[in-house]
């Protein structure tokens, strides 16, 4: 009796856990996230991408100053009073990484959100269209991916001019190209399976068509490819501070906090530089390392090969 109870309880149990994986299948970011659990690095990145995204987004109640305000220390070293010390104006280093961080993530996100969405959508459009449209399509796209995105983020900066603003377009721009080429070789692969050719012969529409069916088949594709351009659009943004033509310097940004540290203060504040460093490398290995693990949940091929 007791171990017919115990096997009740363990298949009531099994049940339970089948119903939690449905609910969760059915949930695209839960199902997402109970994948996650698996992927230990994947999971810690992305706590760490979140954690520096809160912080950076509550700057006003997190940074102990405002980030051009000046103390009576200069050029002080780590302290009680100040956790990553003060740079030669005396302003406190950990407000501006904080604060710095608000921009250079904001540029990040906003450059690659807009990125993602042109580029998918002339992905989307050329691969499944082909013909004389891809043909066109894809030598534009050859042509500006002969330019390096660093090189054409200048280019395009050099026109606008410095800002907030028109660093996020220049960045944009540069992501579109190598964007709608992952975009493209997906919606190809797609267009050709069973399901599409269905969905075509019973009459439905185009646009029907790309967005109910080919879309959410190159979506993990376009994830993916997303999590790893938000790094390098956080490098291009700080680059580009670095060499004076992005973000003003009197707005902090992780970039131009090390172009002041490295230009005249490396040897007497090296504090000026590591801090912001370190900010930096760990978003952008934490964004990659995400993105490693988001490629082996939603790519069906990748899901048995670890």
């Amino acid at each position: 009796m007791q171990g017919a109870t115990q096997g009740m309880g363990r298949a009531t149990g099994v049940a339970r856990v089948a119903a939690e994986k449905r609910t969760l299948a059915n949930t695209p970011v839960l199902g997402f996230l109970w994948a996650l659990r698996r992927k230990p690095t994947g999971l810690i990145s992305l706590f760490v991408l979140l954690a520096f995204v809160v912080i950076a987004a509550a700057a006003p109640w997190t940074a102990p100053y405002a980030y051009d305000q000046s103390t009576d220390a200069y050029a002080q070293g780590p302290s009680m009073a100040h956790w990553f010390g003060t740079d030669h104006l005396g302003r406190d280093v950990l407000s501006r990484v904080i604060w710095g961080g608000r921009v250079s993530l904001q540029v990040g996100f906003v450059s690659v959100f807009f990125g993602v969405i042109i580029g998918a959508a002339i992905g989307l459009m050329s691969g499944y269209f082909g013909g004389k449209i891809d043909m066109v399509t894809q030598r534009v796209v050859d042509v500006f991916m002969a330019l390096p995105v660093f090189l054409l983020a200048i280019t395009v900066v050099a026109a606008l001019g410095a800002g907030v603003m028109n660093i996020t377009i220049a960045i944009a721009i540069g992501m579109i190209p190598g964007i709608s080429r992952v975009v493209r070789g997906s919606t190809l692969s797609v267009k050709e399976t069973p399901y599409i050719e269905a969905a075509v012969s019973i009459g439905s529409q185009t646009g029907r068509v790309l967005i109910r069916h080919v879309l959410p088949n190159v979506m993990a594709a376009i994830i993916v490819v997303a999590s790893i351009r938000l790094g390098i659009a956080i490098i291009a943004e700080a680059s580009l501070s670095f060499l004076g033509i992005g973000v003003p310097p009197n707005e902090p940004t992780w970039g131009n906090m090390l172009s002041g540290a490295a230009l005249s203060n490396m040897t007497r504040a090296p504090w000026m530089a590591l801090f912001p460093g370190i900010a930096l490398t760990m978003t952008v290995l934490a964004l990659n390392l995400f993105g490693d693990s988001a490629r082996d949940i939603l790519d069906p091929r990748m899901r048995g090969s670890k």
